[in-house]
């Protein structure tokens, strides 16, 4: 029970001391465009495959507080000369993280994400013939937690791993784990 105190104590004035910093730090900030990613998705014959969505990033951190502006999105083809699919998956999503410990130049952070996907689906026959579906944009959220760090003061790098959610995701929540590199200014 005393250790439980002692942790919520620290957890309380480490919160109250960051909402004091928060008071008087400035915006910076965050562009990212080298990010990878690596997630796992069911195929149409239920086997689990790996997605690796290209995506760009932008925000602001002030403080404790980063937001994100992120665009992701895949493409997968399948099939042969008489009949091709072609699947076409993007995302746009805002991400707020908020850093719970800091240390030297190393952050931990948590955070919760909300947007919008929309998937586009062609299927060719024999070459001539075709026909285009599309999802419409659909909602889908995550949670993520990771560490980040600036490196040489103005090149940051973090990893995270996210749950995403959404309703024509399969699993749903899908695992992520997201590598980035940018610059902070």
């Amino acid at each position: 029970m005393k250790f439980l105190f002692g942790i919520m104590t620290v957890l309380f004035f480490g919160f109250v001391s960051k909402a004091a910093e928060q008071k008087t730090s400035p915006w910076h900030v965050n562009l990212l465009p080298l990010n990878g990613e690596y997630r796992y998705e069911r195929d149409s014959s239920q086997q689990t495959v790996d997605r690796s969505p290209i995506s760009l990033a932008a925000g602001a951190r002030k403080g404790t507080s980063t937001i994100l502006f992120e665009y992701s999105a895949f493409t997968e083809k399948t099939g042969n000369s008489t009949l091709s699919i072609d699947r076409s998956h993007q995302e746009y999503s805002f991400w707020l993280k908020e850093n719970f410990m800091s240390f030297e130049s190393v952050d931990f952070f948590i955070g919760g994400g909300l947007g919008a996907y929309e998937e586009k689906v062609t299927t060719t026959l024999a070459g001539s013939g075709s026909a285009t579906d599309t999802s419409g944009l659909q909602i889908m959220g995550g949670t993520c937690a990771g560490v980040r760090t600036l490196v040489f003061r103005y090149v940051l790098l973090s990893f995270e791993g996210r749950l995403i959610a959404g309703k024509s995701f399969d699993p749903n929540p899908q695992v992520s784990l997201l590598a980035r590199l940018g610059v902070e200014f």
